[in-house]
């Protein structure tokens, strides 16, 4: 599988399940609790050794992921705190087979994965806080990193891909990512390589082994593709409030509306989208975090025969609408669309006009995916249309609303 393949099957996973678990899941603080709290780092080493996630069960996670539309995960392997959620096979002591717990939990996700139909991708930091190697022999450190990622390679089968976060952390350094890279590509050339940028690069290519560039906490953009050039291809992650990692006191969660409209934005912008969720300690999901993959399963119920294959257009619907084709038919999704008040409201309040221009045919039929109702539409000159969009009538409001368009 050459780059422009390995690219295009990760485009058409289109969404995933991002997942940060650890030591730090225990303390319920965060994944920056051992470097931002000093009464949790000062007793992570009881963290480890009554680390017992009992509870965990990929299996039931991954099935509701894959019900809500879901066509890949990714699990931290080791997060900056430098605990690995796998055997190292005797790189280092500091791994989840000398906590109580005793099993390959990177294992026990991959088969999980497979089971359920779901394609394992492994986060994998580049940056260490606990390893004296990091700054005492950077040299030294980067052998051993690249020794981990290799266990990573060659006893879990087949990978997705392998997703970095750190090297942020000294951009003037040299991380030798050609070695590193390299070494992935000879054991799993097929698996896609992603090294998150951090907040302040988003979309920018690190380096050209990458093959996908990131969002991190969303700021989606449409992207310019230039013609002939194989361009990466690009995945936004977001958090579900504001961590990644369990936070027992952080209920500032997202609205549904909000994260939705990000999942609608990343498809028109040809953008994977990567969800988050922290597991607590004992490897159970908060009620949030189930009902959030519960209303996006719901939302996919209109649009999940085409979600997948779909591809862009450049019909201009005006905002932030944009459309879709697929199967010869053309797909407006349409954000905002009104909706009643209360019971007492007419059944299809205000409708909205909205104009698509740059329509290569001529409209023959609008209908809304979710209820089947037709609308009322007119055909302009010079490509363009006019469509009646009718608002939601009361008990329904699916937030990004799709119509289906056939032309003559």
């Amino acid at each position: 599988m050459d780059k422009k393949e390995r690219i295009e099957r990760f485009e058409k996973l289109r969404m995933g399940l991002f997942m940060h678990f650890g030591l730090y899941s225990m303390a319920g603080e965060g994944e920056w609790a051992f470097f931002n709290n000093p009464k949790v780092a000062e007793k992570y080493g009881e963290l480890f050794e009554n680390f017992n996630p009992e509870k965990l069960d990929f299996e039931d996670i991954l099935s509701q992921a894959k019900a809500a539309g879901m066509k890949y995960a990714v699990l931290t392997t080791r997060h900056h705190d430098g605990f690995s959620l796998y055997d190292t096979r005797g790189l280092s002591e500091y791994d989840v087979m000398h906590t109580p717990y005793g099993k390959d939990i990177i294992k026990l996700f991959t088969d999980a994965c497979r089971k359920c139909g779901m394609m394992p991708f492994f986060y994998h930091t580049m940056h260490d806080w606990q390893n004296p190697l990091l700054n005492e022999d950077f040299d030294a450190y980067l052998k051993y990193l690249r020794a981990s990622v290799e266990v990573l390679c060659t006893n879990y089968g087949d990978v997705g891909g392998f997703w970095f976060d750190g090297c942020w952390s000294n951009s003037e350094a040299d991380w030798q990512l050609d070695a590193l890279y390299s070494m992935i590509r000879k054991h799993q050339p097929d698996a896609m390589i992603i090294n998150n940028t951090g907040l302040a690069y988003r979309g920018i290519i690190s380096h050209p082994y990458i093959d996908a560039v990131t969002y991190e906490q969303g700021h989606i953009e449409k992207r310019k593709k230039i013609p002939g050039v194989q361009m990466p291809a690009a995945e936004a992650c977001e958090t579900l409030n504001n961590h990644w990692g369990f936070a027992r006191l952080d209920i500032n969660y997202r609205a549904p509306k909000s994260i939705i409209e990000a999942l609608a934005s990343s498809r028109g912008f040809e953008i994977n989208y990567l969800m988050n969720i922290g597991p607590r300690g004992d490897g159970t999901i908060s009620p949030y975090d189930r009902g959030i993959l519960d209303l996006i399963s719901i939302w996919m119920e209109q649009v999940r025969d085409i979600f997948y294959d779909a591809e862009t257009t450049d019909i201009d619907a005006g905002s932030r609408n944009f459309v879709l084709e697929a199967k010869g038919k053309y797909y407006l999704f349409v954000f905002d669309n009104t909706s009643p008040e209360s019971e007492h409201d007419t059944a299809n309040p205000v409708s909205e006009k909205i104009i698509l221009r740059g329509m290569p045919r001529r409209i023959k039929t609008v209908k809304w995916r979710d209820n089947g109702c037709e609308l009322a539409f007119s055909n302009n000159e010079n490509g363009e249309a006019l469509i009646e969009a009718t608002g939601f009538e009361y008990g329904r409001n699916l937030i990004v609303r799709v119509a289906e368009i056939e032309c003559e």
